[in-house]
């Protein structure tokens, strides 16, 4: 029998030109997408976050918030600490144009799908540490096979979220 140590992460996927909700785990996940087009050049762009997760070590800060003093000598010092956490949220951004391919969203929806795969399989083989990688090199590879003049943008964007 072997042991797992396992740490839960929480994982939000967010699925391409979906309008229904679904579950992954016990994590549901938030649906979005955005198609525009500019009219004055006939150019086509899909902008996407397909995923965001917090790191599962938090950062901390301890500070106090109650003081004593003696008189003699005169001191002031702590007698009461407030420790606060806040996660770091990763997310990862998507960004496909193209000057004249009509069905971009769609194009996006195909290669979405196989680089999905591929990262999951590479994520549980590296332990997580490739997939972005894995997702990238396949997205790019995917939609450039039917959008010859694609522009890709696959971005790992993060941010600090509140103390608590």
């Amino acid at each position: 029998m072997s042991e797992h140590n396992e740490k839960l992460v929480d994982f939000e996927i967010f699925v391409f030109g979906s309008s229904q909700e679904f579950k992954i785990g016990v994590d549901s996940a938030t649906l979005s997408s955005q198609v525009n087009t500019s009219a004055n050049t006939q150019s086509y762009w899909v902008k996407e976050k397909i995923a965001a997760w917090d790191d599962p070590v938090p950062e901390t800060k301890t500070t106090c918030i109650k003081w004593a003093r003696t008189d003699i000598p005169p001191t002031k010092f702590c007698v009461g600490w407030k420790t606060e956490l806040r996660n770091y949220r990763n997310e990862i951004w998507l960004t496909v144009s193209s000057p004249g391919y009509q069905d971009l969203k769609g194009a996006v929806e195909r290669a979405l799908s196989d680089a999905a795969v591929a990262a999951a399989i590479v994520a549980i083989a590296s332990g997580g540490a490739a997939a972005i990688a894995a997702f990238k090199t396949v997205f790019i590879s995917r939609i450039t096979q039917e959008v010859k003049d694609a522009v890709v943008d696959v971005s790992n964007n993060g941010h600090w979220g509140p103390w608590r």
